[in-house]
């Protein structure tokens, strides 16, 4: 993650030199979906001779709403997005546990929907189609469950808020002078704690491709 981040701050200081002529004071307004991966970074834990608990990736979507704003040589964009970001749980029981029960394999999936603001300055690298971005992002927990053998249950109410930082690589091309469609690759690396319910306590990250068609409130 840390190579990452130093790639795309090298991305962002080369592009600035050598930015692609937007349209300053250009206003979009656009729509984006697409799958995001989530994983639970540092969740996992072992009981010896009981059992081992590892937290395990897991697919599902998100979407929402983007603005981005034009200025001289960056712009400003912020979403306003809807993500499930679910993450799977393995208990592996030992043979050996005081507990008597079988030994074996358990999964157990949750589904955390938030509700995402990120704030993100990016460039437009020249006579490309490509941009790289990055910047903070916060987001509200709206439901925490948990499916375990067909059953689906909430967890109780817990930490609401996940706060982190957001890095991301993508393409955009006009279709018309009006809109574009865009994709990009977005790591979403998480700072806070995603909740003490959970049996496993690791940071929630996640990697978005979002797919978007965007309209020019401002140009010709």
């Amino acid at each position: 993650m840390r190579n990452l981040i130093f790639t795309l701050s090298l991305l962002l200081t080369a592009a600035t030199a050598s930015f692609a002529q937007q349209a300053v004071g250009t206003l979009q307004i656009g729509l984006l979906a697409g799958p995001n991966h989530t994983f639970s970074r540092g969740a996992q834990a072992e009981i010896p001779n009981e059992q081992r608990i590892e937290g395990k990736a897991a697919v599902n979507g998100a979407a929402g709403v983007s603005l981005q704003y034009q200025f001289r040589k960056v712009f400003i964009k912020t979403n306003l997005l809807y993500e499930n970001k679910s993450t799977k749980t393995q208990y592996t029981v030992f043979p050996s546990n005081s507990t008597g029960r079988p030994p074996g394999e358990q999964l157990l999936r949750e589904n955390r929907h938030y509700l995402t603001v990120p704030l993100l300055v990016g460039v437009h690298i020249k006579n490309t189609g490509f941009f790289v971005n990055a910047g903070p992002y916060a987001s509200l927990l709206l439901k925490h469950t948990y499916e375990l053998e067909g059953n689906t249950k909430n967890y109780p109410k817990e930490n609401n808020v996940d706060l982190g930082f957001s890095v991301g690589i993508g393409y955009s091309r006009a279709i018309t002078p009006r809109l574009n469609i865009s994709a990009e690759a977005r790591h979403n690396f998480s700072i806070y704690n995603s909740g003490s319910s959970s049996p496993l306590n690791g940071k929630t990250n996640s990697t978005s491709l979002l797919f978007g068609v965007h309209y020019n409130l401002t140009g010709k």
